[in-house]
């Protein structure tokens, strides 16, 4: 009789041989880089180094998805664009979103330069793909407050950007729903 797991033949009592079955290999398991994505944008994995650390491994695949997603591009995240560069951005609306909050977010202004599917900036829906054609213009009277903005750096959060005591003005200014969640390409007034 041959050793088990040898990859030889063992007879059987009829006389047929009967090759043992290969040994099952081990799943790796596959990681559903977009489900995580989406996870970082709702917020679940945190901001800055507890975003990273979550991530482990996954982080910089992950945040590559998300800035794309977020029509954020490396040079857009680490330098604000001049004002009278003209700007072809197309974003894909999140629930929840509205073409102000989408302006926001992005820094582009003014909303009459945005192309919906609809034509009605009013009338946008989840899954949609919204388009700026037109110059980014620095926004005047609603910013007299905040004159100074900060483009939001991968791994940022507000009080890291801000200070211990500075966070709370900022997400009051910008008025963040959620403090804890902000973007890489965010644009924060301050």
């Amino acid at each position: 009789m041959a050793k088990p797991g040898s990859g030889t033949s063992t007879p059987t009592p009829n006389g047929t041989a009967v090759r043992p079955s290969p040994a099952p290999r081990p799943s790796v398991p596959s990681v559903d880089y977009e489900a995580l994505a989406t996870a970082t944008i709702r917020g679940d994995y945190g901001n800055g180094q507890t975003r990273k650390a979550a991530l482990s491994a996954n982080y910089e695949r992950v945040i590559q998805i998300v800035n794309r997603r977020l029509g954020v591009t490396s040079a857009s995240a680490s330098v604000p664009a001049p004002a009278s560069v003209a700007k072809d951005v197309s974003v894909t609306v999140r629930s929840g979103d509205t073409m102000s909050g989408i302006a926001t977010r992005t820094g582009l202004w003014p909303l009459s330069a945005w192309r919906v599917p609809s034509g009605n900036l009013n009338l946008i829906y989840p899954g949609n793909i919204v388009t700026y054609r037109g110059k980014a213009i620095a926004v005047s009277g609603s910013t007299a407050m905040g004159s100074r903005v900060h483009v939001v750096k991968s791994g940022e959060t507000l009080s890291g950007i801000f200070g211990a005591n500075g966070w709370q003005h900022v997400a009051q200014l910008d008025n963040l729903a959620n403090p804890n969640l902000i973007y890489p390409g965010q644009r924060l007034r301050y």
